[in-house]
């Protein structure tokens, strides 16, 4: 496995319009299986190549036993892909996806020159979770210029630490009506990223919408699911720690 994700979806409820990496759903030993014998059963058949997978996963209500159903299947390299592959050059970092894990090494220090032997330095791993998409559309996008949007992120704080490998990065997606963006936001948990990736929405469309043209776009759903996906992350929080 090269990527894996949990759907964050808008307005359609049966189309993603992007996800957090790693996923968090399924138990990696499980998903592993299920995308291994996929994998050989597409090989079997001679079919070879980059293949994308969409699973459900839901508790059944009779037995409370969680259930996994592949639905979907894809044969391209996916723009979830392309997405963790910028993800991975951006932090240097490693996902294993086996674990559900995505690490990166911490930022260099400066280290004071001294006469006696130094001692080996411990080897530091970070964590991070990224919430990303390349299905974000605005209408009001094609009126601003990317200088003027990049001016206007700057202005908000919306920008990439490169070196605490931490924040937000856009992929312009360009087509000729210039309506849809990519966005990326990672940060130490979930929770972080999920909520740095809704204020920017909420942010990017208060500056570019006015009162009497507010565009056709998707960010208003999309910031709403995420509301409800931080509800239950911290509903499910508050149950544990009872």
């Amino acid at each position: 496995m090269l990527s894996c994700g949990d759907q964050i979806h808008s307005s359609n409820p049966l189309q993603s319009v992007g996800s957090s990496v790693p996923q968090c759903s399924v138990p990696p030993d499980i998903l592993t299986s299920m995308c291994n014998n996929i994998g050989e059963a597409c090989k079997t058949r001679g079919i070879l190549g980059y293949l994308s997978i969409e699973l459900l996963t839901f508790i059944d209500p009779q037995s409370l036993e969680q259930q996994i159903w592949a639905t979907d299947l894809d044969l391209c390299y996916s723009d979830q892909l392309a997405m963790t592959q910028l993800l991975l050059y951006l932090t240097n970092g490693t996902l294993d996806c086996r674990n559900s894990r995505l690490t990166v090494p911490p930022a260099p220090r400066k280290v004071e020159r001294r006469r006696h032997k130094a001692q080996p330095a411990e080897t530091i791993i970070l964590d991070r979770v990224a919430v990303l998409s390349t299905r974000l559309v605005h209408t009001n996008l094609s009126l601003v210029y990317y200088n003027v949007f990049f001016q206007m992120c700057k202005a908000h704080g919306i920008g990439y630490d490169v070196k605490e490998k931490q924040g937000t990065v856009f992929a312009l997606l360009e087509n000729q009506k210039r309506h849809r963006v990519g966005m990326m936001s990672i940060a130490e948990d979930l929770q972080g990223a999920l909520m740095t990736f809704a204020r920017n929405l909420f942010i990017i469309h208060q500056e570019i919408s006015a009162p009497n043209m507010q565009g056709e776009t998707n960010f208003k759903e999309t910031v709403q699911e995420i509301e409800t996906i931080l509800g239950v992350t911290e509903e499910n929080k508050l149950k544990f720690e009872e």
